[in-house]
């Protein structure tokens, strides 16, 4: 453009003498010309500007390409590895299917094997069933039968606990009545359920005598006092000696039997005569048979020299729970 803008100035300048006309019709060319120019400046600029367009573009599209692409490589790699599973699975299936036919052609031998085990299965049940019917009315049974034990426990605690208590209050009252003598004259305990008196020789008796000595009478009175008020009791006096024979015989005691059965008879007499009912007294002579030491000695032998008075309470009403009577 700027050679042809060149050339027509010069062709002005030679040409001064060119008539106006054709002066006029250069510089209409020139307008042109020029405005051609501006648009074809504007047009360059227009092109510039969508050539950078593009360029980013392209740069943005090249981008999107390579995220595409290593998609399209993730994706054939999933897709490869379906394959290979899918292919896996493909040889499981006819593996599968294989088995089952297998297991199919047995399915008849073992579908009678397990009908007749069913049915052997069934009867087997409904026996169960019928003797767990027989066990659980014999449960029930057991259970009402041990409801009414229990019950008739309770019951039998009960009276124990009110004989245990009759018998304890029973030795307080005697070891109240009895508590100015030592322990070496006479003891009280309980034993099996009943109060133990136990009176030495030197309390009650010289040796060889029946005669109940001044202090064992006392002992014997306050003891009948004590007892005169129980009339629910049963009193068995028992007389002990040792294993020493007799020295001096006679007609009426002629060894330990006899001896002890005249001291346990004279000390009945003392106690029913001082209050307490002869219906509830029993007298026995033990001798030398039931001794509380077998030493061979004097200090086993005093001990064995003795009067046992034994308390025992009304068990009546218990061996009426226990549906027995007392022999």
């Amino acid at each position: 453009m700027k050679k042809i803008i060149g050339i027509l100035l010069s062709v002005a300048f030679v040409s001064s003498c060119v008539t106006s006309n054709k002066y006029n019709d250069l510089m209409s060319k020139k307008v042109r010309v020029e405005s051609e120019k501006a648009e074809c400046e504007q047009a360059k600029t227009n092109l510039e500007e969508e050539l950078a367009d593009l360029n980013k573009r392209h740069v943005k599209l090249d981008g999107d390409f390579k995220s595409l692409k290593d998609e399209f490589d993730q994706v054939s790699r999933v897709l490869t590895r379906i394959k290979t599973e899918y292919n896996n699975l493909e040889d499981l299936h006819d593996r599968l299917t294989s088995k089952y036919n297998e297991l199919l052609s047995l399915s008849n031998v073992r579908t009678n094997q397990l009908t007749t085990d069913l049915s052997s299965k069934e009867k087997e049940l409904f026996s169960m069933e019928r003797r767990l019917t027989d066990e659980k009315a014999a449960n029930d049974k057991l259970a009402g039968e041990l409801k009414s034990r229990e019950e008739r426990v309770k019951e039998l605690e009960s009276i124990l606990a009110e004989q245990q208590k009759v018998v304890n209050e029973l030795k307080s009252s005697v070891s109240s009545a009895l508590l100015g003598f030592s322990d070496s004259d006479l003891q009280v305990e309980i034993k099996n359920g009943k109060v133990y008196i136990s009176l030495a020789e030197q309390l009650l008796f010289k040796s060889g005598s029946i005669l109940v000595d001044p202090k064992g009478i006392d002992a014997l009175e306050k003891l009948a006092k004590a007892l005169s008020s129980q009339k629910d009791l049963t009193v068995v006096v028992e007389g002990h000696t040792d294993d020493v024979p007799m020295k001096k015989k006679s007609e009426y005691m002629k060894d330990n039997w006899d001896l002890s059965v005249l001291r346990a008879t004279e000390i009945v007499r003392i106690l029913t005569n001082n209050g307490v009912n002869a219906k509830q007294v029993q007298a026995a002579g033990k001798g030398e048979f039931s001794p509380v030491d077998d030493a061979n000695t004097t200090a086993a032998r005093k001990k064995n020299r003795r009067t046992e008075i034994i308390l025992s309470p009304n068990l009546d009403s218990l061996f009426k729970m226990l549906g027995e009577k007392p022999e």
